[in-house]
């Protein structure tokens, strides 16, 4: 079925749908509260823009998978993705660029966020607040204020094969005690603290 914005979509979607996305630029904020995948036809092509205001994706339920987009144009402390109490989604080979924040973890575990191209975003690239059992891997994520933030209780999240290039900062861990493991990542050029561990951190 074809319809005119992703939104509409999700309107009619139910639970396990695939929402297969056209080449072309949407400007709208897509709320995913369906168990569903949201698949773009090309990252380079197939454009979210959040025109400056809130939030471009926000996923709020479990179980959903996003590949194949440009997200960009988040409004003000806000995100090209976010996650709020969702777990068991998979983020994956998307181009999030020019937001504040580039994805947004919060009270979110058990995700996959994998071979994405996270760039240019004003804030941080990747932000963990609260959100365990994580896998972080084999992300582009470069040119941000902060690569990767972990805080407040982030902890048992994996960290590895990233490229971590050219930010104000690369890995930051903030009161987040319980193994969080980086390993294996490309840490480089950063104008700040390559790795830095802090405050109750182990």
């Amino acid at each position: 079925h074809p319809y005119q914005n992703i939104t509409s979509g999700l309107e009619h979607a139910v639970d396990g749908d695939t929402i297969f996305v056209f080449n072309g630029t949407y400007y709208e904020n897509v709320v995913a509260n369906k168990l569903v995948s949201l698949l773009g036809e090309n990252m380079a092509t197939t454009i979210i823009d959040g025109g400056t205001v809130g939030t471009v994706v926000s996923i709020t339920v479990d179980g959903v998978n996003v590949t194949g987009f440009t997200m960009r144009n988040s409004g003000s402390i806000s995100a090209g993705i976010d996650l709020s109490s969702a777990s068991h989604c998979n983020i994956s080979g998307n181009n999030i660029a020019e937001n504040d924040y580039g994805i947004y973890l919060y009270d979110s575990s058990n995700n996959s966020i994998s071979g994405n191209k996270i760039t240019a975003n004003s804030l941080v690239g990747i932000y963990l607040y609260d959100s365990s059992n994580n896998s972080i891997s084999g992300n582009n994520i470069a040119n941000n204020w902060y690569g990767i933030i972990l805080e407040y209780f982030s902890n048992y999240n994996i960290i590895s094969g990233n490229n971590i290039t050219n930010n104000g900062g690369g890995i930051w861990l903030f009161d987040s005690s319980n193994t969080n493991n980086v390993s294996g990542n490309n840490i480089t050029n950063n104008s700040g603290n390559g790795i830095w561990v802090g405050y109750s951190s182990n």
